[in-house]
């Protein structure tokens, strides 16, 4: 009886490495598979911001949207249980995550979750998409963040004090 249908992560992160991961492209995917997530479009980045439940901490998902492109001569395929695919693991397996736990944002418990799909991820500092989406008041607050970028499987800490400086 009602039994529910999941899609298997690795199923999500093949359709995402089929795709250009534009905010346009993305913002349609969320809305399809997590239809109660308010999406906030800001420049080429977005917002997507699932029902918040009151007393629970935020925690904000970071990931860019300029991934490589799918190739037509590009092998696309699941094989010893990983995605082979342009952008597969950076970072398009990271928004499939992000996406897959949007899809499932009630189940998480005691706390609730914002996903940031930010345009632009290299630097210097003034190209990176997140300082203009936090500059327009969109960028969320938050109580805990990470960003979904590949590292093996092991914490990595990240731009631990950078400096973008002008030397004249």
């Amino acid at each position: 009886a009602g039994k529910e249908h999941r899609v298997p992560l690795s199923d999500a992160a093949m359709k995402i490495v089929e795709l250009t991961t534009t905010a346009g492209v993305t913002a349609g995917l969320v809305a399809k598979i997590a239809p109660d997530v308010e999406v906030t479009r800001v420049g080429n980045s977005l917002v997507c911001r699932p029902p918040v439940v009151a007393g629970r901490p935020m925690v904000g998902m970071f990931g860019h949207l300029d991934t490589v492109k799918p190739a037509s001569d590009q092998p696309l395929e699941i094989s010893d249980g990983r995605v082979f695919g342009c952008g597969a693991s950076d970072m398009k397996g990271g928004l499939a995550v992000m996406v897959g736990i949007l899809a499932r944002h009630a189940d998480l418990p005691g706390v609730n979750v914002v996903a940031v799909f930010y345009d632009k991820e290299e630097g210097p500092a003034v190209d990176n998409g997140l300082e203009p989406l936090y500059a327009t008041g969109a960028g969320p607050d938050l109580d805990f963040a990470f960003c979904l970028e590949p590292t093996d499987n092991r914490v990595q800490v990240g731009c631990v004090g950078g400096l973008h400086a002008e030397v004249t």
